[in-house]
């Protein structure tokens, strides 16, 4: 059931002309998926690298040092023309995710995090995206295809069994603020949010940071088995 979940959310999240052909099976989904990537990793190859994983590995994590330190302070610009300062978001938890739409894992996580945002939103909690510069019309198609998706009976089923929350028939939305980091691909000058200031060498990575703006817990790679471990740390920041 999972990889069939799996491969489902791949397949209906992965571009736009899968969307529009509608009637592409998951296994001619998945293969142009991948042939994606492979052109993207190679248009990539000069660039600064990033692995994009499932593989949640905190003990190689580069930036596994910075948990218990004050969170590096940003401000990008944000989908509604205006500039977000994580420093403003100070007395609550804030849960930062570092994606990018081309990569598989992240695309999973969309959902969940969408999920999260709608447990724990009116309690002090928000989600934060903080995509890799791909502008801000690809980050909005991409939101719609999502919340598409979510809308449908059979992906309430899933997140309703996900949430241990039987009869769920919500709309969720990827309603959290969205920022783009710019500066990204002057990451090889150690510039930027993600690989200049938080230490990213694989996506999506997930840094949560405390009502006192100190990083509690981060995380890189997703699958959908670390649900429970996110909620347990989000609950845990909220309480203190």
């Amino acid at each position: 059931m999972k990889k069939t979940i799996y491969f489902f959310i791949l397949a209906i999240l992965t571009t736009t002309s899968l969307h529009a052909t509608g009637g592409a099976t998951l296994e001619s989904a998945s293969d142009s998926m991948q042939a994606l990537l492979e052109t993207r990793r190679h248009a990539q190859a000069k660039k600064p690298r990033i692995i994009y994983t499932t593989n949640i590995d905190e003990a190689t994590d580069p930036g596994a040092d910075m948990v218990g330190k004050l969170a590096p302070d940003f401000t990008l610009p944000g989908s509604d023309g205006k500039d977000i300062t994580l420093s403003s978001f100070r007395g609550k938890v804030v849960l930062l995710d570092f994606w990018a739409t081309w990569c598989g894992p992240c695309r999973l996580a969309s959902p969940v995090m969408a999920m999260l945002n709608h447990l724990y939103k009116d309690k002090g909690f928000v989600v934060i995206g903080v995509n890799l510069r791909e502008g801000f019309a690809a980050v909005e198609h991409y939101k719609g295809l999502v919340e598409e998706w979510m809308a449908k009976p059979r992906s309430k089923r899933w997140a309703a069994d996900l949430m241990g929350q039987p009869g769920f028939d919500i709309n969720l939305k990827l309603d959290y603020p969205t920022v783009i980091d710019l500066d990204y691909p002057a990451a090889v000058d150690d510039e930027g949010v993600y690989r200049g200031k938080y230490k990213g060498e694989s996506i999506p990575l997930f840094v949560l940071v405390g009502k006192d703006g100190k990083i509690a817990w981060r995380s890189t790679g997703f699958s959908h088995d670390q649900f429970p471990k996110f909620r347990a740390e989000i609950e845990a920041a909220l309480a203190k």
